[in-house]
């Protein structure tokens, strides 16, 4: 599986705000490794959760790629959601299934809907004192999370990933633990 990137709806790969550049780079990057093993399977570079702080660019950027036929080029959709380690952190089902919801029926209408693999997922772990708020000698460093235990954690993967295969993704890969 080839992973065409990261995060480019946001400022990780130098994409942000610019779909049709991300567009011609899968495309040309999708091409290139068909042709060297047509078995190869091609994804996007992992989109952040489009209901978060970034949600209208997030949404806008993917339905650009889209519509200018992203989807010919890549064999599954790729999705992050992290619940971010910070104060403002939501644990909410709600707002996940909006974000699965909203990339099935944008490929479903440019071409149909391709599997999902959400290649981060995860949510916060262990104490307040084991998750750090930015640098401790700074003024401006933010109070830790509370503590979540692994039965909360463990609930949580189980409730969330659930609802994934549900609704149309095919592997998870968990990166918070």
């Amino acid at each position: 599986v080839w992973e065409i990137g990261n995060e480019y709806d946001s400022g990780c790969g130098g994409y942000k705000d610019n779909p049709q550049g991300y567009y011609d780079l899968v495309k040309v990057t999708s091409e290139t490794i068909k042709k060297a093993d047509h078995k190869a399977v091609v994804t996007n570079g992992g989109a952040l959760e489009a209901t978060g702080q970034d949600a209208i660019s997030i949404k806008s950027f993917w339905t650009t790629f889209f519509s200018l036929g992203g989807n010919t080029y890549i064999d599954y959709f790729n999705l992050h959601y992290n619940v971010e380690r910070t104060p403002s952190a939501k644990l909410d089902i709600a707002n996940f299934q909006k974000d699965l919801d909203f990339f099935n029926d944008l490929m479903q209408a440019n071409d149909g809907k391709k599997p999902i693999y959400i290649t981060e997922f995860g949510i916060y772990s262990g104490s307040p004192a084991d998750q750090p708020m930015g640098n401790p000698q700074s003024a401006n460093n933010q109070k830790a999370l509370a503590e979540l235990s692994q039965d909360a954690q463990a609930a949580w993967y189980l409730k969330y990933s659930v609802l994934a295969f549900a609704l149309g993704t095919n592997r998870i890969f968990i990166d918070l633990l």
